[in-house]
């Protein structure tokens, strides 16, 4: 008996461990947004071609059309996403008429295809599992470089020198979710009003930036943990002053321009 007490603790830790790590999902028309993971997973249906009489053909001519029900569905998905809390996918391609960005998520082939069902007429049913940054990464890119050609630097200047190593190298920022609105790249600012973080602040290589990971829980160790004052009436997550003043001092360089910033749903 003594020796099953160990390994009744362990199981009870690894599910402890599980719960503090459940995604964020935001259920939608014919799928769902996994906002912890950054994809999304769409239903796609399809019929057989009444053409075709072989069993096996019909059945993939069945997926085929699935597949491409599901890409149709996806883009209605993508089109409602926000991009910074500001405008949607659909209200930035609006404003650019380049053919290029006018269907996001044509060109992105599903990660997964899960869940298949094969009825006795030939129809398929299935889910597949889209990268939200493949999808998007023309739109998220070209939005980027519309913000940064009017952003000021993002330089942090500290009066006082700094040891690197013992600075967070990730910041953590608690939201109250009844009042915020999910977004790629959801912005935040000081109370008076100066931005703090948002895509443009972002100069990593990667030209579509790094899309936010939304969490239910985080351990506030290792992290710069700060809770938001309050969500403004734009749809910016508000730091106080105080925090902001934190940010610059005890934050890595690099950590808003990598984008390793984790929003907490409370």
């Amino acid at each position: 008996m003594s020796r099953r007490i160990p390994v009744i603790f362990l199981l009870l830790a690894f599910f402890f461990v599980c719960a503090d790590e459940s995604p964020v999902i935001q259920k939608v028309d014919d799928g769902h947004i996994n906002w912890t993971d950054g994809t999304i997973v769409v239903n796609g249906s399809g019929v057989p071609d009444l053409n075709v009489t072989n069993g096996n053909s019909a059945r993939l001519f069945s997926e085929k059309v699935a597949v491409r029900n599901a890409g149709y569905r996806l883009q209605k998905i993508l089109g409602k996403i926000s991009l910074d809390g500001r405008k949607t996918v659909a209200e930035f391609l609006k404003e650019k008429k380049d053919t290029i960005f006018e269907i996001p998520g044509s060109r992105s082939a599903p990660m997964k295809k899960m869940d298949k069902k094969i009825y006795s007429d030939g129809a398929v049913d299935m889910k597949l599992v889209y990268s939200i940054k493949d999808s998007l990464h023309e739109v998220c890119s070209r939005y980027r470089e519309e913000l940064q050609k009017v952003s000021v630097s993002t330089k942090v200047i500290r009066n006082l020198p700094v040891d690197e190593n013992v600075l967070f190298s990730k910041l953590v920022v608690e939201v109250t979710k009844k009042k915020f609105v999910k977004a790629l790249f959801p912005r935040i600012v000081c109370d008076g009003g100066k931005l703090i973080y948002g895509i443009e602040k972002q100069t990593a290589k990667d030209q579509c930036g790094k899309l936010m990971m939304y969490v239910d829980d985080h351990s506030k160790d290792d992290c710069l943990y700060i809770k938001a004052v309050k969500i403004n009436k734009k749809g910016e997550i508000v730091l106080s002053e105080e925090d902001d003043l934190k940010i610059k001092t005890q934050l890595k360089d690099n950590v808003l321009k990598n984008g390793e910033v984790v929003i907490v749903l409370k």
